[in-house]
């Protein structure tokens, strides 16, 4: 589906003659707006099922590099492995953590070396990784992450979202619609629609946990 299509759906809903998204007759809403709503919904739903998700390595020297930089594109972090480039250990993971546990569980982390035993991702600078304790060696973080989506513009970009959910993703747009300030806030059917892009999102997640 294309955004277009997805925005003409929208558009029926609202009584807004259909035309692509191109224009809102009513004044409730503008173009941009609804394509932000759109790339921002479309983000969320990859972000929060993980259902697209890619791959690529990291080379850290050590011990130098405290935080590494994440790609431009990442979302969130799925998984992160670790191999030491001069021996034929096996790769191993590398768990999620903070801050606050990694200075309660690993008392000496800032000052010593050693094979990282975890990850930072969420308190360190937008954008890039830190490892606790810092690498001994040289070595390569295999990083699994989401990506976030081809940015929609309006004039019949193909959406990453798979088909069968882009009315998940309707619902989300509608819910931000509906949540305007403003002569188109409608609570109600703001909430309906949330309640429907969460079920999307549910139903999204169990179907990939069975592949897993």
């Amino acid at each position: 589906m294309t955004d277009q299509e997805l925005l003409e759906e929208v558009q029926y809903t609202l009584i807004e003659p259909p035309d692509g998204g191109q224009s809102w007759p009513s004044q409730l809403w503008t173009r941009n707006e609804s394509l932000e709503y759109l790339n921002e919904r479309q983000d969320r739903f990859i972000r929060e099922t993980h259902m697209i998700i890619v791959i690529t390595n990291i080379d850290v020297v050590a011990p130098y590099g405290v935080r590494h930089p994440l790609p431009e594109d990442w979302m969130a972090t799925v998984r992160i492995t670790w191999a030491t480039v001069s021996t034929n250990v096996p790769k191993r993971e590398v768990i999620r953590s903070d801050s606050w546990e990694a200075d309660h569980g690993l008392l000496d982390w800032p000052t010593t070396s050693g094979q990282p035993k975890v990850y930072m991702d969420g308190d360190a600078t937008p954008l890039t990784i830190q490892l606790a304790p810092l690498p001994s060696e040289d070595g390569r973080l295999e990083v699994t992450y989401v990506p976030s989506c081809n940015p929609i513009d309006g004039n019949g970009t193909s959406l990453d979202v798979a088909d069968e959910f882009a009315p998940t993703v309707k619902y989300g747009v509608l819910s931000d619609m509906f949540s305007k300030v403003g002569r188109a806030n409608d609570p109600i059917r703001a909430k309906y629609c949330s309640d429907r892009f969460q079920m999307g999102v549910e139903i999204a997640q169990a179907l990939l946990k069975g592949f897993k």
